[in-house]
């Protein structure tokens, strides 16, 4: 319930429960191909939750990357990767402002295919 909006209706559509989070992870996995990854997005705040989800799927994580709006503010975002395979964890940090408050470098390169004009 990280991060709920005061409506209604967009919190629904942005936010699951543990237990809907749940049903997603099963029905990924058995969906999931040998070679295939899970792509995740999550409050940073669900991580103690969510971790032990995907390690009772036999899911492993593959790359996390904490998402920061600033380098002076906490993660509100974790971008994480899971597959089937057991590998080394890539752990890295993503901040979408620079100390000027413009995009980041980082944060253009990522996003810009899905810009018309950055």
């Amino acid at each position: 319930d990280a991060l709920k909006t005061p409506v209604e209706r967009r919190s629904g559509a942005r936010h699951f429960s543990v237990a809907e989070f749940e049903q997603l992870v099963n029905k990924s996995v058995s969906l999931l191909k040998s070679q295939g990854i899970i792509s995740l997005i999550i409050p940073s705040q669900s991580k103690t939750q969510i971790l032990p989800i995907l390690n009772k799927n036999d899911l492993y994580i593959s790359r996390i990357c904490n998402v920061f709006t600033k380098s002076n503010k906490v993660s509100e975002r974790i971008l994480i990767e899971a597959s089937l395979i057991k590998c080394d964890v890539e752990e890295n940090n993503l901040f979408v402002y620079d100390s000027e408050g413009n995009y980041s470098a980082e944060y253009i390169k990522l996003t810009s295919q899905f810009y018309i004009n950055f």
